[in-house]
């Protein structure tokens, strides 16, 4: 029993320790962008994905946000889904934050239209999403967005800030070490005899990271986009008619 406790002990460091890294940055960015556009708008600060450590981000920095989030046991100020926000009223919003969210909504461009609709015109909207991250909060994790999949899916809106949160070498020792830290119990084992190793590796590929620098590759993307005066495009009623349809490849 104590071996198993120190399995999962080992295993939860190695996520917190691959998390500061897949985040990097993303305290800074998300404090900086608050400073600078929360008093543009006299509309609601709201918060989508209740909890965690943005919710203490924004406590820290003194921000009142509305907390909203699908799941109720979160504990949001609004159970909602970010595809509808019904419950708000039409430019009721001023800034928009949406932390590691959008990955887990099943249709984005419903949850984009909803934005749009409830931000003020100047609104902001400030928000992040992993691009080379493993698997997580399964079997709710959908997509994963490259910077032009995110210019594409933001199109109405004017782009202020796209940020790879780091590099090429980074993400892969991410990844590696989120590999041995979740699965079975097996993997988790491993983790404990090879989080040296694994520590060792991470650090060495941050420092190959520094001379082989590259954005090709990230962990993932932050943003601030702001609600323009006048939407250019518009999304067709039917949001399936420009679905593709599904093809047979032949794989």
């Amino acid at each position: 029993m104590m071996f198993d406790d120190l399995v999962q002990s080992v295993a939860r460091r190695l996520v917190r320790f691959s998390k500061r890294r897949s985040r990097r940055n993303l305290h800074a960015w998300l404090e900086e962008s608050i400073r600078e556009f929360s008093a543009n708008g006299q509309g609601l600060v709201i918060n989508i994905g209740a909890g965690g450590e943005v919710a203490g981000w924004l406590d820290d920095l003194g921000v009142r946000a509305t907390s909203i989030d699908i799941d109720p046991n979160r504990h949001p100020d609004l159970v909602a889904d970010m595809e509808d926000l019904s419950a708000l009223a039409d430019a009721s919003v001023s800034m928009a934050i949406c932390i590691e969210v959008l990955e887990h909504v099943r249709h984005p461009h419903l949850a984009v239209r909803e934005l749009n609709r409830v931000l003020q015109p100047g609104g902001v909207l400030v928000g992040s999403t992993p691009f080379l991250l493993g698997i997580h909060d399964a079997p709710a994790d959908y997509f994963r967005y490259t910077s032009h999949g995110l210019r594409m899916l933001f199109a109405d809106f004017e782009l202020l800030q796209l940020r790879e949160r780091n590099g090429y070498f980074d993400a892969v020792a991410v990844l590696l070490l989120r590999r041995f830290a979740v699965g079975t119990r097996g993997e988790r084992t491993a983790a404990l005899l090879l989080s040296p190793v694994l520590i060792a590796l991470t650090y060495i590929l941050e420092l190959i990271g520094r001379v082989l620098h590259s954005t090709d590759g990230t962990t993932g993307y932050f943003f601030v986009y702001r609600k323009l005066e006048k939407t250019m495009h518009s999304e067709p009623d039917n949001v399936d008619a420009d679905r593709p349809k599904a093809q047979d490849n032949g794989g």
